[in-house]
């Protein structure tokens, strides 16, 4: 068997809905700020990304994770295929269940495979180990002192994938919100990134950071075109439009457009995409919070941060809307 050597942690099929006709995209690097117009085979990917020796040997199937997504993504890009192609000649009508099920699994293998989402994990082990470390030590009555935590980030994220019944249970929550896609009928593009699937808090709290899957007004934004977002509500918090479940709403406001694309450039790992050279967005956001252009910026507290998405969304505009049609 030929080892696959360049492998994807976000899918070339579903980049290439972000090309041009030259079949090309736009690249941002943001801890370099260059820039340039390049091929989906050129990004979102590492060497051997996947490959783990434990994991191979035991299972005794070479490149296990890598060859694992095959299947699925050949079916997601049938149906993104079907389903942009009847948003671009007027034919969709509402997302069907059979598309919003198999899209709900599709979701949380992105967003659980991403060369982000590993850096999470290993700093999520990273601090939860000195935290053990830490009480060790006063138990011991011994002073703290500096050490190096040895993790395994890259076998703990193959474990929450290849786990049937968590990932599972992690699609049924994104198949229980309500479902919106948003039509950009602007003149700028949806970005997408290098770690596309991002969430934004619409709910404070003094500790929690109200940011997970199923945290009551979470919000999830997943562009699929430079046209389309995928929007997903917590149900609870978006009722006033669940009459709006699985249609599309359209936006003529660029600052919706501003708000859901300033989520790529905070939640990417380090490059952001584009159909077209337009990445002012991106430079001006840099330019307020440094942070941003640092790959191995701080992920284990970064809801506390100081980079912020731009204005309201336009799900919680027209929410607010929504709550005067209610009341009057």
């Amino acid at each position: 068997m030929d080892l696959v050597k360049n492998q994807h942690y976000v899918p070339r099929f579903y980049l290439r809905h972000f090309c041009g006709s030259d079949d090309r995209l736009f690249a941002f690097d943001k801890p370099t700020g260059k820039k340039w117009n390049t091929t989906v085979e050129s990004v979102a990917n590492e060497n051997y990304f996947y490959d783990h020796y434990e994991l191979d040997k035991s299972s005794g199937k070479p490149q296990l994770l890598e060859h694992f997504f095959h299947p699925l993504e050949g079916d997601i890009s049938t149906i993104l295929n079907e389903l942009t192609a009847s948003l671009e000649d007027g034919t969709f009508t509402q997302l069907s269940a059979e598309h919003r099920a198999k899209l709900s699994i599709f979701l949380v293998y992105q967003f659980l495979r991403t060369k982000e989402k590993r850096e999470e994990l290993r700093q999520f082990i990273g601090e939860f180990a000195r935290m053990i470390a830490d009480i060790h030590l006063q138990q011991k009555g011994l002073s703290d002192s500096s050490y190096d935590i040895e993790s395994d980030e890259a076998l703990f994220q193959a474990r929450f994938l290849l786990d049937r019944k968590n990932v599972e249970q992690l699609a049924n929550i994104l198949h229980r919100h309500i479902w919106i896609i948003i039509k950009n009928l602007t003149t700028r593009p949806f970005y997408t990134s290098d770690n596309p699937f991002v969430k934004k808090a619409n709910i404070p709290h003094p500790v929690r950071s109200m940011n997970g899957i199923a945290s009551p007004g979470i919000e999830i934004a997943f562009p699929i075109h430079p046209s389309y977002c995928l929007l997903l509500g917590e149900r609870s918090f978006f009722a006033p439009l669940a009459a709006h479940d699985g249609f599309v709403m359209e936006t003529h406001d660029e600052e919706n457009i501003t708000h859901y694309n300033s989520l790529q450039v905070i939640h990417s790992y380090r490059q952001v995409y584009c159909s077209k050279d337009d990445f002012v967005l991106v430079q001006d956001m840099i330019a307020r919070s440094p942070e941003l252009a640092t790959a191995d910026r701080i992920r284990v507290v970064a809801e506390r941060g100081t980079a912020k998405p731009h204005k309201a969304s336009f799900v919680s505009r027209i929410l607010s809307q929504a709550k005067r049609w209610f009341s009057s």
